[in-house]
């Protein structure tokens, strides 16, 4: 595949957030008095004055993923369990670990960037062909740009999880439906909500032949996925839905969801993060309208899919990092950003302000996402 400026830009990027991670780390410091993050505990809150190297890529969900990396899937009746983080991502972690001998966290780190430069130069090619080079290469500076970005290069799915999504949107819209369909399954296998790509599948293949089939089986492949984590959880855990009903333990329970309770939620704890990820939940699902109106169907269904089931469990919390796999959602701001020369330089400005902002409070163990 020919390098082209996606693959060009994401590397760049790796150096520039990785440096500012590395100095923000060692020459920023934040509070340690638990009280004035009430959602965290003392215990969690408290980041230690003995400063190692490079601690902070597994911080939070990060050590999950390498719990099961080293030791697989357990459950502990009414505590936090990894149950709920799902296995591709900590298995190539472990596969990358085992071929290159590199440290945890370092094997993780490397799975990420890989992932993200990858998608960075699909998703340029993939925005080019159906816009221009502009719109494309704006489109990616914003989303790189965003306040949760940095989670592409640390020990998340999110990098992983973009690169699958935007191989099986690329492969819908060049009718290879196998590899779609595998790519849809790979991602139902990444993060609670891959499974929307079954939706997302069939209403592009409807849109394309208006009739049903047999190469739509394609298409079923992430209930496939789905269906053997399931019969995993049930025989070494002895739940189908472990994953499931474990979210009540991280403060997500499905079916969680009220009016009252979602605005509350801005309240909670760190208050200028959690208004950030109700801010970012919000632009997300306007967006996705926007692409409604534009008649990029299976845009607005990733969109509006991608928002709404965080939503259900009755929290904002995370939205800023949930929204950050919506590409589409950077096109239609790219756009945007195009035309009007105002939004574009206070896009410009602000975001990297947020990023650094959330950079600082990750790297020290708080909050950010």
């Amino acid at each position: 595949m020919k390098i082209n400026f996606g693959f060009k830009l994401a590397i760049l990027w790796v150096i520039v957030i990785n440096c500012m991670m590395f100095f923000l780390y060692h020459r920023t410091e934040v509070s340690d008095n638990w009280q004035e993050f009430p959602s965290i505990t003392a215990k969690t809150w408290a980041v230690s004055k003995e400063k190692s190297l490079l601690p902070y890529p597994a911080y939070w969900d990060g050590n999950w993923y390498l719990s099961i990396s080293k030791d697989g899937y357990f459950i502990k009746p009414g505590e936090e369990s990894n149950v709920v983080f799902f296995p591709l991502y900590p298995l190539t972690v472990k596969m990358v670990k085992t071929i290159t001998a590199l440290p945890w966290e370092t094997a993780g780190m490397l799975v990420s960037i890989m992932a993200i430069i990858l998608a960075t130069s699909f998703l340029y090619k993939e925005i080019k062909e159906q816009w221009d080079k502009d719109t494309a290469k704006r489109s990616l500076f914003y989303m790189l740009i965003f306040p949760s970005a940095f989670f592409f290069s640390i020990v998340y799915t999110e990098a992983l999880f973009i690169l699958l999504a935007i191989l099986c949107f690329y492969n819908l819209r060049k009718e290879k439906w196998w590899l779609a369909g595998l790519m849809a399954a790979l991602a139902t296998l990444t993060k609670t909500m891959g499974i929307i790509f079954l939706p997302i599948s069939l209403l592009a293949y409807i849109l394309k032949y208006r009739k049903v089939r047999a190469n739509v089986l394609w298409l079923m492949l992430p209930i496939v996925s789905l269906g053997a984590w399931m019969i995993y959880c049930h025989y070494q855990l002895g739940d189908f839905l472990s994953f499931v009903h474990g979210q009540q333990f991280f403060h997500r329970p499905v079916g969680g969801f009220s009016w009252s309770g979602l605005w509350s939620a801005i309240t909670i704890g760190d208050k200028t993060i959690m208004f950030i990820d109700s801010l970012s939940g919000l632009l997300a699902i306007i967006t996705g309208i926007i692409l409604l109106i534009w008649k990029k169907f299976t845009y607005a269904l990733y969109v509006v899919l991608g928002v709404l089931i965080p939503i259900v469990s009755g929290t904002w919390q995370s939205m800023n990092r949930y929204v950050l796999v919506l590409f589409p959602m950077f096109i239609v701001l790219a756009i945007f950003g195009k035309r009007y020369t105002w939004f574009h330089y206070f896009y410009s400005l602000v975001m990297p302000m947020l990023l650094a902002m959330h950079i600082i409070q990750f790297v020290h163990f708080a909050w950010a996402g």
